[in-house]
């Protein structure tokens, strides 16, 4: 995640240089099945797509999200209804702007359904919440801040604000 944003950045720095170099070895063996990849999760992949999102070699990055973009269907991590209950991550957190390398997994359909649902979902006080427990409600606060602006992010991006 921190490549992914400090590229999209613009940073240049030989530390980002090395991370760099670290994600593409990294990210080069989760479609050969090795490096724990069993285990790999939804947020692990939110990393991975932050970085092809804003890495600058394009080229490289369109190829590589080629062989492990659809893991994220294949490894079932993303929820195509936008109604499944508990805490999943639907189509719009893998994807959340038109231009997302992850948007050529779903139809357009699906993304306006998960699109038409987070509209749906803002509440009374202007904002939007999450789908697991709360650990405290100061977390629970923080973490519907956060979210309320990536609704809205995502939905302008959209045209839908």
């Amino acid at each position: 995640m921190i490549a992914g944003t400090l590229h999209a950045r613009g940073v240049s720095h030989p530390w980002l240089d090395g991370a760099t170099e670290v994600m593409w070895n990294r990210i080069g063996k989760l479609d050969a099945g090795l490096g724990g990849t069993a285990t790999m999760g939804g947020y692990e992949m939110f990393g991975v797509l932050g970085f092809l999102q804003h890495v600058p070699d394009r080229d490289r990055a369109r190829e590589v999200f080629g062989r492990v973009g659809p893991l994220i269907l294949e490894r079932n991590l993303v929820a195509l209804d936008p109604e499944a209950p508990g805490e999943v991550h639907g189509v719009l957190s893998f994807a959340p702007e038109p231009d997302s390398l992850a948007r050529a997994l779903f139809d357009d359909a699906t993304v306006q359904a998960h699109l038409d649902h987070l509209a749906q979902g803002q509440k009374e006080d202007g904002g939007w919440t999450f789908n697991w427990p709360a650990w405290s409600p100061a977390a629970e606060l923080d973490w519907r801040g956060f979210l309320t602006v990536d609704a809205l992010r995502a939905l302008r991006a959209n045209g839908r604000l």
